[in-house]
């Protein structure tokens, strides 16, 4: 399900609610806990999961950042965030890393680092590194303004 958040202004766009498509995953389980936030449990060497696709594609004039919180006991590197259609290594931003923390941390992405970030663009693949026996757990999914 797709939602609006409210933005502080007229002028700004709003930021839009992402959720994961729990059946759509590589080499993890996704576990749902309501609310917006999921548990996620690495399998194999290479974890993704996709978002549902959003009702119509995403401009890119403002909303370009991709963001979650996370709780993760242990780090996770080589993250990477594909933006689709299509998903491809030159429609992606990669070498980013979730820290390791003992409690909520941001973790955010902005899109517009590859160079085809662009309009027509509705769902995202999040890859979760390449360890197997990771769990985490990611709330509050959204495409936001930088």
């Amino acid at each position: 399900m797709v939602g609006l958040m409210c933005g502080n202004s007229a002028a700004s766009e709003q930021a839009i609610k992402l959720s994961l498509n729990t059946a759509k995953t590589n080499d993890l389980t996704v576990k749902d806990l309501g609310g917006g936030e999921y548990e996620i449990s690495t399998t194999g060497v290479d974890p993704y999961v996709l978002t549902k696709k959003l009702s119509k594609p995403v401009g890119t004039n403002t909303l370009s950042v991709l963001s979650f919180e996370t709780f993760a006991f242990k780090g996770i590197k080589n993250v990477q965030v594909f933006f689709a259609p299509p998903i491809a290594e030159a429609h992606s931003v990669s070498g980013l890393k979730i820290e390791s923390s003992e409690g909520w941390v941001p973790f955010s992405v902005n899109l517009m680092q590859s160079p085809q970030w662009k309009k027509g663009k509705n769902s995202f693949r999040i890859d979760f590194g390449t360890k197997p026996q990771r769990t985490f757990r990611i709330r509050n999914l959204q495409l936001r303004e930088l």
